[in-house]
């Protein structure tokens, strides 16, 4: 990779696609690495979404009301 974090502070990124391995080498101190904003994205409706499906899901139990059938068993 290039860019200001890299160049500036001296930095070499090596990529190994043999084994999917990736080296970084230099002085001084590293680049600082964050999450994007399009990956906590993801995360929060793939972990979000599940949680509100079982939420509504429970609401929905507990304020339905049964109502009883007219059916008589003939047993």
């Amino acid at each position: 990779p290039t860019g200001p974090g890299y160049w500036d502070q001296h930095y070499l990124s090596c990529l190994f696609p043999s084994c999917s391995r990736s080296m970084l080498l230099g002085v001084g101190h590293p680049p600082v690495d964050a999450l994007s904003p399009l990956v906590l994205g993801i995360m929060a409706v793939a972990l979000g979404a599940p949680g509100l499906m079982l939420l509504g899901g429970g609401l929905v139990l507990l304020l339905s009301h049964r109502q009883h059938s007219e059916y008589q068993s003939i047993n």
